[in-house]
């Protein structure tokens, strides 16, 4: 009973983790000013991308 919980809990954990990543990776790309001459969408939208692998890499 005790090492299901433990386990249980350590893949909340992991996908705490996996989740503030991702939202971190969306905060930067909404808050960083477009590189050059690429327009806002374009780095939000891959900011999207990239937040939605890593979620689909953590298994989420």
């Amino acid at each position: 009973m005790v090492a299901d919980q433990e386990a249980r809990i350590a893949l909340l954990e992991r996908q705490i983790v996996a989740l503030t990543e991702a939202v971190r990776v969306i905060a930067r790309g909404l808050e960083s000013p477009p590189v050059e001459d690429e327009p806002f969408e374009a780095t939000a939208e891959r900011a999207a991308r990239q937040a939605h692998e890593m979620l689909l890499s953590a298994g989420l």
